[in-house]
């Protein structure tokens, strides 16, 4: 990732890193978004929600070191934080 966001500085200067994070911001969004929707979007609220828990506290969404794309993730978080 931190190699994709260089490669944008250098051919574009910081406006083109800045467009390229919005972009996978918002890509990421809309992958959130749609999980979300996926879960709640069933006439049974409460059947609904007991299956986002279910997922959550199945730990199927944490980030650990064991996920392949970890190093990744790390580094978009250091960056965020700058």
């Amino acid at each position: 990732m931190g190699a994709r966001f260089a490669e944008d500085e250098a051919a574009g200067g910081v406006a083109r890193r800045k467009a390229t994070m919005d972009e996978l911001t918002a890509l990421v969004r809309r992958s959130g978004e749609a999980a979300v929707n996926a879960w709640l979007d069933h006439p049974d609220k409460l059947q609904a929600c007991r299956f986002a828990i279910a997922i959550i506290e199945s730990g199927a969404y944490d980030i650990s070191p064991k996920l392949p794309m970890y190093d990744e993730h790390e580094s978009l978080v250091q960056w965020a934080q700058q």
